[in-house]
């Protein structure tokens, strides 16, 4: 048995959390396999630099990717000399 199964937490798990939990709970199987193959096939670096894109794109800091979001990210983040407004004009993004 794992450790962090098995130690008591000093502090209850958070409420977005909580409703993380909840929320996974009514996900499709097919859809918990799906976010069980990705936690298991990535490297712990790759993990965690997913984790800091997301966390880019979850601007409002909900856990979930709103559509307006990444279209201000995209739109703000346009590389150097404005290399991504060369390819994608606003209307495409």
């Amino acid at each position: 048995m794992l450790d962090w199964t098995t130690k008591e937490r000093s502090e209850p798990l958070g409420v977005n959390a909580q409703k993380a939990l909840r929320k996974f709970r009514g996900f499709s199987d097919i859809r918990k396999l799906l976010c069980e193959v990705i936690g298991f096939t990535l490297l712990p670096s790759q993990t965690k630099d997913l984790r800091k894109e997301f966390e880019k794109l979850d601007m409002e800091q909900t856990g979930e990717i709103s559509l307006p979001s990444p279209k201000k990210v995209l739109l703000e983040n346009t590389g150097k000399n404005g290399s991504f407004r060369k390819i994608l004009t606003e209307a495409e993004v």
